[in-house]
This record gives C-alpha cells, sequence and structure tokens, in this order.
C-alpha cells in the first residue's frame, strides 16, 4: 500500500514515545497473519503488560484484511482470536489501516486543514 513506510513509523514513533515495545512483521499472507496475531496473544509477557495495541496496515476490502497472497481475513476473527488468548481486564486497542470498500478517498486539499 502507497504511504505505509510513513504510518508505519509514525505509529512506531507514538508508541515507543509512550513505552510500548515494539514487534513488526510485513508482507504476510492471510495464513501468516493469522499465525502470527495468535502467536503474539498466546504469548506469556501479557502476564505482566498493562495494555496491548494491535495495527495492521494493508489492503483489505469491505469483507477484511488481505494478506499478500490475496486471502482476506475478517477483523472480527483477528479481535477474536485476541480476545479469546490475552487475559480479560487487559485492555486491547486494535487500529486497522486497510480500505474497506471500493469508493476512492481523495483526501483534504491542504490548505483546508
Amino acid at each position: 500500500r502507497e504511504g505505509w513506510e510513513v504510518d508505519s513509523q509514525n505509529l512506531k514513533n507514538t508508541f515507543t514515545s509512550f513505552g510500548f515495545e515494539i514487534r513488526e512483521k510485513y508482507n504476510l499472507t492471510a495464513h501468516e497473519m493469522r499465525d502470527t496475531i495468535k502467536d503474539f496473544a498466546q504469548d506469556d509477557m501479557h502476564q505482566s503488560t498493562d495494555m496491548s495495541i494491535f495495527c495492521i496496515l494493508s489492503h483489505g476490502e469491505e469483507e477484511g484484511i488481505k494478506g499478500t497472497n490475496g486471502m482476506i481475513i475478517e477483523k472480527e476473527k483477528i479481535i477474536d482470536w485476541v480476545n479469546s488468548r490475552i487475559p480479560q481486564g487487559k485492555p486491547k486497542f486494535f487500529i486497522f489501516q486497510a480500505c474497506s470498500g471500493t469508493l476512492n478517498d481523495h483526501g483534504v486539499p491542504e490548505e483546508n486543514i
């Protein structure tokens, strides 16, 4: 996705400044995304953390997030995988940076910001 590098770096800078540990993965198939999310959610580190933030930057469609192989994972499944494995009472924050439809977003002219 065009511009992902800037978005990724901005997210990394922001959450690092708040003291979060960053784990990055790039160019994953849908199957690899599923396995990575499940492995992360099962990590014992969650016993000693206060919260988790998940940022997924990818292509997408109305149905969900696309892996590099074009297969789609529903956002609800991602949330369910995380919620079912990270202990209750631990906040989980999700950021999905992906298209979710067919309409183009042409942005806002700079003079209007």
